[in-house]
């Protein structure tokens, strides 16, 4: 005997309806009501999450949701949202004293002594980075020792993404 709906719970009225509640879920991370970059209280965030705001992201868990659902990997961004995400990394080695300059979808940067120049590109996290450096144009660029970072590290936590691209570079 089926016990009534109403003692099933949540999961279970989720499971029976799963493939609407998924295309809802990706039209609300595809496009928040509020318009957000990242996640707000009209998406993602509320009171029972408020610690985990900072690390909130609809764009990675799109991601997630469509490898999930149709094992349809991120692509590799286009080279102006790469300049867009790496833009803040370039105003820190510019502080820093590095010269910087874009070329393509890379940031060509090169330290104050005149060490080799450096170029940095940008790819999901949710990648493997050997399948990143498969599939991305900076695997190809000449202008420097090519470094790839994760979109979210750099947008993330810039400080980190900096030590990486020292990690490359003898200063």
């Amino acid at each position: 005997m089926t016990p009534p709906r109403a003692e099933l719970g949540y999961a279970y009225e989720v499971g029976r309806n799963l493939p609407e509640m998924l295309k809802h879920i990706e039209n609300l991370l595809t496009t928040c009501p509020g318009n957000c970059e990242r996640s707000c209280t009209k998406c993602l965030r509320h009171y029972g999450n408020r610690f985990l705001h900072p690390r909130l992201d609809r764009r990675l868990g799109l991601q997630l949701l469509r490898y999930a659902r149709f094992s349809v990997q991120p692509s590799i961004p286009a080279s102006g949202e790469q300049r867009n995400t790496l833009e803040p990394l370039a105003r820190f080695l510019t502080l820093e004293g590095w010269s910087v300059k874009w070329a393509d979808s890379a940031l060509v940067a090169t330290p104050e002594n005149g060490s080799k120049a450096v170029a940095i590109g940008t790819y999901p996290a949710l990648l493997a980075k050997a399948e990143a450096e498969k599939r991305h144009a900076l695997s190809r660029h000449s202008g420097g020792i090519p470094i790839l970072l994760p979109d979210y590290l750099v947008e993330r936590d810039l400080p980190s993404a900096y030590q990486e691209v020292m990690k490359h570079v003898k200063v």
